[in-house]
């Protein structure tokens, strides 16, 4: 006999899932994510996060293209459905023209994404992409140029470094990319090279290391990225340039650097971006972190399209809030050099 208790699990979990569409494949976790059994609500209480190397199959996507996957996890205590972002891994499925939410996607060469999620200007918001380049480097790409070459000594060790500057539409997310019947390429390199002036080439190698080095984040940040957005190749990687250069020239650059290879925790980080651009700012940020060290900022920003405003402290208030932290209360910063 059912319980009261046993139909209000039931009923819960049909309501939560009502929205859902069904969805066939694998997401291979490539980050430390926690897996919610309600994503609207955070509850986890188990406090399982995925693990970098395992394959989870997949049930459900929130939309499509999806943000989020509801996958099975053998290992939870309770409800072995459970919800994880979609950047928390690649995603495998029978589908190429999917798009499965990461920024390095799982594509077949030369298949355009001809969906609502690839036309231009209809952005609702912007997120500034800033990563960790030593704690890149130790988690998911030692073999890579710019951390083979990664010293000490180097600034891209002491400093954010840009990733991106992601034009967002709400019912897209991060999907949202690879505008103007522009092609996803296999490799970053296989696309064609940005047509930059020389001083913004210049400029844009202090601070995105992948550039300095050859690998191409910068073909792949434009083409995916750049083509949904309405300003030249030179007007948008300047504002990206300028932005990130805001955030390392606060007390939070400075905290960073002087932390590297300590573990600091999540209030103490807060406090201070909070302090260098205004009571709350620390709300519009997600900290991501893989392996316990964290990797990236996703700073939220207005419609960018919409602002000439380019303060970082005048756009934070007009940003929703960012999405919940994947790192633990206390995360390191890594010192990983050769």
């Amino acid at each position: 006999m059912l319980n009261i208790r046993h139909i209000a699990i039931m009923f819960f979990v049909t309501i939560s899932s009502a929205n859902a569409v069904s969805f066939s494949g694998e997401l291979k976790a490539n980050k430390e994510c926690p897996l919610y059994i309600s994503k609207n609500t955070g509850s986890n209480p188990d406090g399982i996060k995925s693990i970098i190397g395992v394959s989870y199959k997949i049930k459900e996507a929130n939309v499509l293209p999806a943000t989020w996957y509801r996958v099975e996890v053998p290992n939870a205590q309770v409800n072995k459905l459970r919800w994880v972002e979609a950047v928390c891994g690649d995603v495998i499925t029978s589908n190429p023209e999917v798009d499965q939410g990461n920024d390095e996607e799982v594509v077949t060469p030369g298949v355009s994404n001809q969906n609502a999620c690839s036309v231009s200007g209809n952005a609702n918001s912007y997120v500034l992409a800033l990563s960790m380049q030593a704690g890149f480097c130790e988690t998911s790409g030692k073999n890579k140029p710019e951390c083979l070459n990664l010293t000490a000594n180097s600034p891209y060790s002491k400093q954010l470094s840009l990733h991106g500057l992601w034009p967002n539409k709400n019912a897209c997310g991060t999907n949202y990319g690879f505008c103007n019947n522009t092609q996803k390429k296999s490799s970053h390199c296989d696309y064609a090279p940005v047509a930059l002036t020389s001083q913004t080439e210049l400029m844009l190698k202090q601070y995105m290391a992948s550039m300095q080095y050859g690998s191409c984040l910068e073909r792949h940040e434009w083409y995916k990225h750049g083509t949904c957005q309405g300003r030249t190749p030179d007007d948008y990687y300047s504002l990206a340039i300028n932005l990130t250069k805001q955030v390392n020239d606060t007390d939070v650059g400075s905290y960073i650097a002087t932390n590297i290879g300590k573990s600091i925790t999540a209030v103490d980080f807060n406090k201070r971006f909070d302090e260098a651009f205004g009571a709350g700012s620390s709300k519009k940020v997600q900290l991501i972190c893989n392996r316990g060290l964290l990797t990236d900022l996703y700073i939220e920003l207005p419609n960018l399209e919409d602002n000439n405003e380019s303060s970082i402290k005048e756009l934070l208030p007009l940003a929703k809030n960012a999405k919940p932290k994947t790192c633990s209360d206390t995360f390191k910063l890594s010192n990983f050099h050769n």
